[in-house]
C-alpha cells in the first residue's frame, strides 16, 4: 500500500493510506473527497480520528472502515462506534500488542470490533478489504 499525507479536495482510493497533516483534522465531505479543518482540538488532539471515522461513517456508510492503533485517551472510540452503527468495519490492535492500548480499549469498550490484530497483521486486513472493495 502507498502511503500519503491527505491534500484538500484529494478522493481516497483503495489501496492508498491518507494521513493526517500536522495540526489539522481530516474530515471526509458529502461527495467523498477530503477536507482539512485547524478548528479545535476534538479530545484533546488535532488531527482528531473521531472527527474523521464520523465523517467516513456518514460519507461511505458501510463501506467505511475505521482503524485504531495504539494512543493514550479515547479519541477514535465514537467515531468507530458511529462506523460500526452505519455497517461499516472496525479494526483494533490487539491491546497485548499496543505500547499505549487506551484509544483501543476505549473502541472495545463501545463496540465490537470485526478484527483484533496485531500490528503486522493490520496491513495485510487493509490489504483484503480494498480488493473487496474494487472488485
Amino acid at each position: 500500500m502507498s502511503v500519503a499525507v491527505a491534500a484538500p479536495g484529494q478522493t481516497p482510493r483503495p489501496g492508498v493510506v491518507l494521513i493526517a497533516p500536522p495540526d489539522h483534522h481530516v474530515i471526509l465531505q458529502a461527495d467523498g473527497r477530503v477536507d482539512l479543518w485547524d478548528g479545535p482540538p476534538v479530545n484533546h488532539v488535532r488531527p482528531s480520528a473521531d472527527l474523521l471515522f464520523s465523517s467516513a461513517a456518514e460519507v461511505f456508510g458501510d463501506r467505511a472502515v475505521a482503524v485504531v492503533l495504539s494512543g493514550t485517551g479515547h479519541d477514535g472510540a465514537a467515531g468507530a462506534a458511529a462506523v460500526h452503527e452505519r455497517g461499516g468495519t472496525v479494526l483494533v490492535q490487539s491491546p497485548g500488542t499496543c505500547e499505549f492500548p487506551g484509544m483501543v480499549e476505549a473502541t472495545m469498550r463501545l463496540v465490537e470490533p470485526d478484527g483484533v490484530l496485531p500490528l503486522a497483521e493490520v496491513a495485510p486486513a487493509l490489504q483484503r478489504l480494498a480488493g473487496e472493495v474494487a472488485a
